[in-house]
């Protein structure tokens, strides 16, 4: 779960509150297809013109849905369910592009020929944005919702120019063909340049092109990351795709959305402790939102540390704990050092031993681990005391590679070194 792995949505209110610049976008295009979704979310996906009739019988009165739903101040909770129990109850009166279609499974129906049919699950470009945003939300389902953290919208020009999209932090772009790309600049519409291209990708269903703008007035980046329709991305692009958002997202969004409450943690970590959930899709999701929200926060509460140990204890006996946590790689790589440097030796042993014993090649994992063994954090000195040096000098005595146990003994003794000049002597 780029997951484009996890962010806790804003707190539940009664209103939704509007903002002026989307007031004003709504009020000028009523004769425009505004879009679906939440307009005081940070990212937004444009799509090319959709060729659905079904979805017309909807979008002809889009305009006029949001100048009702900002009288009203309807908020996600207002919009009724259009699915329940897998059957549709709503139809064109109940609709709204708050919440399209709520209550929709994500579930792809095939008929005996493979071809995709949406009755009663979703599309197959629906499906893949949910995927694609499943690491950024906490409430994972098996419902479409990517709605409630993202708004959505069909590429024309005009509306987009409109000072309510500019503001966007992310922008995930789906391009109809080469040629749109050269008649329409999106870099020139969102004022952003080209950083990022795939010239070793084919120009076919595999491309992947990034672009960023910098506010330096306003000490902000945004990022726009194109790709041809989501229904015909291959799959490497996809995981390059949600790769490159989870590692925008939490370096320039984070703070926003992160989720702070220790108790939803370990209430996630004792749910798959339990085993109660099978699916592995789901599983993987809650893993690396679990260990990507620890190392967000523990780099500034060291309390943190005792939260990983606590996942550590309850879930490694699920190798999916450590796959997950090592894919995540902040999570191993820059959260471990300020683990083990709060921990016991006692634990700093059981962690380091089933490193050891999980990867093959644990030593790259933990050398890296003690090389980012950084002298400051928020101004403070985070100093390896002096009984888990000892016992990791014992740990690495043991290994029986002599070139591994020279090269990881070889950095601790550097470290020693190296603590000795910020004020601690062994």
């Amino acid at each position: 779960m780029l997951h484009l792995v996890p962010i806790s949505l804003p707190s539940k209110r009664k209103d939704m509150e509007y903002s002026v610049d989307f007031k004003n976008m709504v009020k000028a295009h009523q004769d425009k297809f505004i879009g679906y979704g939440n307009p005081n979310a940070k990212i937004l996906i444009v799509v090319p013109k959709i060729d659905d009739e079904r979805l017309d019988i909807y979008n002809g009165k889009n305009a006029k849905q949001w100048l009702d739903n900002i009288e009203n101040h309807t908020d996600f909770d207002n919009v009724e369910d259009f699915f329940v129990d897998g059957k549709q109850i709503g139809n064109e009166s109940t609709f709204n592009p708050l919440y399209p279609f709520k209550g929709q499974r994500d579930v792809l129906r095939k008929s005996k020929d493979g071809t995709i049919i949406c009755n009663d699950g979703t599309s197959l470009s629906w499906h893949r944005y949910q995927d694609l945003f499943s690491d950024l939300q906490w409430d994972v389902t098996d419902r479409i919702d990517f709605f409630k953290y993202t708004f959505y919208t069909i590429y024309d020009e005009e509306l987009l120019k409109h000072s309510y999209f500019q503001e966007f932090r992310i922008v995930q772009y789906a391009y109809p063909s080469q040629r749109h790309l050269i008649q329409h600049n999106p870099g020139n519409l969102f004022s952003m340049t080209c950083d990022y291209h795939e010239e070793s990708i084919r120009e076919s269903n595999k491309k992947l092109l990034a672009f960023t703008r910098h506010d330096s007035g306003k000490d902000e980046f945004a990022k726009m990351l194109l790709t041809l329709p989501y229904e015909r991305v291959s799959e490497d692009a996809r995981k390059k795709n949600k790769d490159y958002l989870r590692f925008f997202f939490y370096d320039y969004l984070y703070d926003d959305f992160k989720q702070t409450n220790v108790s939803v943690i370990i209430q996630e970590i004792d749910l798959l402790a339990s085993e109660t959930i099978t699916d592995n899709v789901l599983k993987r999701n809650k893993y690396e939102q679990i260990m990507n929200t620890i190392q967000v926060n523990i780099e500034f509460d060291l309390s943190w540390a005792d939260i990983w140990v606590y996942a550590f204890h309850n879930l490694k006996k699920d190798k999916m704990f450590y796959s997950s946590a090592r894919s995540a790689q902040r999570t191993i790589s820059d959260a471990l050092p300020l683990v083990l440097a709060k921990t016991s030796p006692e634990i700093v042993r059981e962690i380091v031993l089933y490193i050891m014993k999980m990867d093959k090649d644990y030593w790259s994992m933990l050398l890296i681990a003690l090389h980012r063994w950084q002298p400051v954090k928020r101004g403070t000195y985070i100093l390896i005391p002096k009984a888990t040096y000892n016992e990791l000098m014992n740990i690495f005595e043991e290994i029986d590679s002599k070139e591994i146990r020279t090269m990881l003994k070889g950095k601790l003794i550097w470290l020693k070194y190296e603590q000795r000049s910020w004020g601690l002597d062994y």
